[in-house]
């Protein structure tokens, strides 16, 4: 298969990133992910494939355009707001609604790209990149898009552009096995131990995940950074931290990326039609964000 003929589904590419691994970094978000994390802040990244996407607050009610057109009858006005049934949209490739729509309310959110224009648009972010930056691919879940994303990353060592990956690991290592001779550095979840609690929050088991973080120490001659992302009331609880340094310690991990929760994704759910149910929780307070890191180091593992 000829890297011409690879192409991709991407939503969003990010440059002068500086939280996405070492230096200025160019990320690129995939779609598709096999978790549905119930804290997730980029929920328009688990559908696979481009999806509809509707800003309401743009949306003024004053036409019915959209609904006009919509072949599906997916589209309606109930209590003078309109309505969208987007389990029906997400079977339409007509999307009529977005070119009818003068307010641009509606949008689809995600796009197809070859490796070549891929390529030619991290190409013009070089000059930022310096000595440690270059391009991280995230998602969603990049390895879903093995075959895509690694004519990505060969195409970039072959330009000298540096590379990193997140991933959440809930996928057949055969797919990242091929890619990481052009992996520079990985970033992956540890978020729970417990196969119960990640299949609760996470809709998942982590039986995959755990098998993948052993075999990458085995095979990876690369920097890899665990992530725990904190979230009050489901990840945070004092076995589960217990677990975690354990069994970083028994793989030899020493470093943890500690990301508290925060609530900059809830508007995207209500946009693409999905609930958000952790309205009630709170970001943690500096003070339970240290309480976590020192208990992470009781543990020997060092926080970063």
């Amino acid at each position: 298969m000829s890297k011409n003929s690879v192409s991709g589904y991407i939503y969003d590419i990010q440059p002068y990133s500086v939280h996405d691994g070492p230096g200025i970094r160019t990320s690129i978000f995939l779609k598709g992910c096999p978790l549905n994390c119930q804290w997730c802040s980029n929920p328009e990244s688990i559908f696979a494939y481009p999806q509809l996407r509707f800003f309401s607050e743009t949306c003024k009610n004053d036409c019915s355009d959209c609904i006009s057109v919509c072949p599906s009858n997916a589209i309606c006005r109930k209590d003078e707001q309109l309505k969208i049934d987007f389990s029906i949209c997400k079977k339409c490739d007509d999307k009529k609604c977005i070119s009818a729509c003068k307010k641009n309310a509606l949008q689809i959110c995600g796009y197809k790209i070859s490796v070549d224009e891929l390529v030619k648009k991290i190409e013009k972010d070089i000059p930022f990149f310096g000595d440690d930056g270059g391009i991280t691919l995230s998602g969603g879940e990049p390895f879903l898009q093995a075959d895509f994303i690694y004519e990505v990353l060969k195409q970039c060592k072959i330009k000298g552009i540096s590379t990193a990956v997140e991933s959440c690991l809930n996928v057949p290592f055969e797919s990242i096995s091929k890619c990481l001779p052009y992996i520079d550095f990985f970033m992956f979840d540890i978020k729970l131990i417990s196969e119960t609690d990640h299949i609760n929050f996470c809709n998942s088991s982590n039986r995959q995940i755990i098998k993948n973080i052993e075999e990458l120490i085995k095979t990876a001659a690369i920097p890899l950074l665990p992530r725990f992302p904190l979230i009050p009331g489901l990840t945070d609880y004092e076995e589960n931290i217990l677990n975690i340094s354990n069994f970083m310690k028994k793989y030899g991990l020493k470093y943890l990326n500690v990301l508290p929760y925060m609530k900059l994704g809830t508007g995207k759910y209500e946009q693409i039609g999905k609930n958000y149910n952790l309205n009630n929780i709170q970001p943690p307070s500096k003070n339970r964000v240290n309480e976590i890191i020192q208990l992470f180091r009781n543990n020997g593992i060092s926080c970063i």
